[in-house]
């Protein structure tokens, strides 16, 4: 039964409750069970969209699982911006017990697959690049790794869109923010290098090759990048 403001307290001291236990919780029951029955019924969706995505990836229908993702994704961000929740890793720490898998896992696992449909098709290239910066926007203190992983993605589906300019100005970024490291220097080579993307647009290999040999000069793992030109050097004279 609902207690008023001015009715007397329920735990019977002779106060009006809004005098005495209004800020209890156990007072507040109902509304309690109501917002966590909502926060219940919200995360069942996403543990559902989360297995059943999962199913038809293994089944090769990764069109399917992408819509199934995309939906579970939205309702992820929804309950974020609610709640204030800035990290995956804080998303994680609450509902560990509820999902079939880690969020911070599972977004990794939905931009691959936006990515390798976007290579076909560009509808699924602008859904990546719309999920990236939702992700970037809402969860900007999640996991270092993560956050850059998802940066280069987005500059990479902007070369796959035949946005040239943008993807370069995000690789730019990258570097600047990261010289020491090489995978920023090698995803933007590999852009350019004629090892990579074949057919897609038109290379440049003295462009790939200035942009290896920068980041030799401050970036590490060194052998990576070195690997790379020895395949860009391959791969220009048809080794």
């Amino acid at each position: 039964m609902k207690v008023g403001r001015n009715d007397p307290c329920p735990c019977g001291s002779g106060k009006k409750f809004k005098k005495c236990c209004i800020d209890k919780p156990e007072y507040h029951t109902h509304t309690h069970s109501h917002a966590h029955a909502h926060t219940v019924t919200e995360f069942q969706s996403l543990a559902e969209a989360m297995e059943h995505g999962l199913q038809h990836l293994e089944a090769g229908e990764d069109e399917k699982a992408a819509r199934i993702w995309l939906a579970g994704w939205d309702s992820l961000v929804r309950y974020a911006e609610k709640e204030g929740l800035r990290s995956l890793e804080r998303v994680d720490s609450r509902h560990r017990n509820t999902l079939p898998e880690f969020v911070s896992n599972w977004v990794q696992d939905l931009e691959s697959c936006l990515g390798n449909l976007a290579m076909g098709d560009e509808q699924w290239g602008h859904a990546r690049l719309k999920m990236i910066r939702e992700l970037l926007q809402q969860f900007p203190n999640s996991d270092l790794e993560l956050i850059f992983n998802m940066q280069e993605a987005a500059a990479e589906t902007q070369f796959l869109l035949g946005h040239r300019d943008e993807g370069d100005a995000l690789f730019a970024a990258l570097v600047d923010a990261h010289p020491d490291n090489a995978w920023a220097y090698i995803g933007w080579g590999d852009m350019y290098s004629p090892a990579f993307y074949r057919g897609r647009w038109q290379k440049d290999v003295n462009r790939a090759r200035e942009i290896y040999e920068s980041g030799l000069r401050t970036a590490t793992p060194r052998d990576v990048i070195e690997d790379r030109i020895r395949l860009l050097e391959d791969a220009n004279t048809g080794k």
